[in-house]
């Protein structure tokens, strides 16, 4: 854990991988009991993703060195969802709409970020399921290798 004093008083606070002193229930009051003044920034270098939706209100993805998206978790949450489907529903024009996609005998799953425009394309021949940060930093781990096919 790191504390650094920021400009006009504001500090940012930074927790690394190493940092494992909080419990689930630590964290969460932790954050409640020193930041909810909303003066202060805390610094997440985590693969553990599971905690984010209920005490981020920011998210920066970064993978391999690279950004991959910055936004606040709210519109990440409205951009972002998982499609369920046949296989019959994806051609090479609508695998675009894609980040990556599982595929199965059975079907397809795949994460999209544009939310919108994949409901409009594919309808009601589709499932739509909100996209957690697990689902969206494994789905964009994975669309840098491609299109991922799992028998």
């Amino acid at each position: 854990l790191y504390q650094l004093e920021g400009v006009r008083g504001r500090s940012m606070w930074v927790f690394d991988k190493k940092c494992v002193i909080f419990t689930k229930a630590g964290i969460g009051s932790f954050i409640t009991g020193n930041v909810s003044d909303g003066e202060k920034t805390i610094f997440f270098s985590t693969h553990i993703t599971s905690d984010l939706d209920r005490i981020a209100d920011y998210i920066v993805f970064l993978h391999n060195g690279e950004l991959q998206f910055t936004d606040e978790f709210l519109a990440i949450e409205e951009r972002f969802v998982l499609v369920k489907g046949g296989l019959e529903l994806l051609d090479k024009d609508t695998e675009k709409e894609f980040i990556a996609i599982q595929k199965t005998k059975l079907g397809f799953e795949g994460l999209s970020k544009n939310k919108e425009q994949v409901m409009n394309l594919f309808g009601e021949f589709a499932l739509y399921e909100p996209a957690s940060m697990e689902d969206i930093m494994f789905y964009t781990k994975k669309g840098s290798e491609q299109f991922v096919t799992i028998s």
